[in-house]
Parts: structure tokens; sequence; C-alpha cells
């Protein structure tokens, strides 16, 4: 339902990149962030009933966020691994930036 209804907004690919580029603005203008910590999608999608489920538009989602990331100045990390690796490495960047 997300999917089609984001599709239907602003079309598959150019809508896509203006979807995302927005959600990325909304969560950078907030606040001032010292560190912004990206997680790509490495597990199956859990059908919660409010995420979409379709993995082609996951993916075409992650490729528009990446590329967005990697063509603007975002001070940006990224974290990887099982769900505790990922919550140790936040932590552990975390704790550099506040002991720097």
């Amino acid at each position: 339902m997300f999917v089609r209804s984001v599709e239907s907004r602003f079309g598959r690919r150019n809508g896509l990149r203006t979807f995302v580029i927005n959600i990325i603005e909304r969560c950078l203008s907030s606040a001032d962030y010292d560190l912004v910590i990206y997680i790509r999608p490495e597990f199956p999608i859990e059908n919660d009933g409010v995420r979409s489920t379709d993995t082609a538009f996951q993916s075409l989602v992650d490729d528009e966020i990446q590329y967005i990331i990697d063509e603007n100045d975002f001070k940006w990390r990224r974290a990887t691994g099982s769900k505790i690796n990922r919550v140790n490495q936040v932590l552990e960047k975390y704790e550099q930036i506040k002991n720097s």
C-alpha cells in the first residue's frame, strides 16, 4: 500500500528520489547532529503491518539513500552486521564523539 502511494504521488524513480530527499532533509534539518549513522537493510523485512514488504522497493529506497549520502557532504558512518554488532558500533562511535 505504501509503495503504491509513493509511486502514484511521485512516480517510480524520480518520485522516489524526491521522497527520499524530503525524508533526509526533514531529519537533518530538525536538529544539529554530530553524527548520522546509516544502517543498510541486511535482514529480511518483517511483516509488521506498517512497513512495506516489497524488497524491490526497499532496494530502490536504499539505493537512493546511498546516492544522496554519497553526493552530499553528510558527516555519516555506517553500522553493519548483526543487530548487537550494530548497537555496539553505534555506541562506540558515540563514545568517540563524546570524548573528542
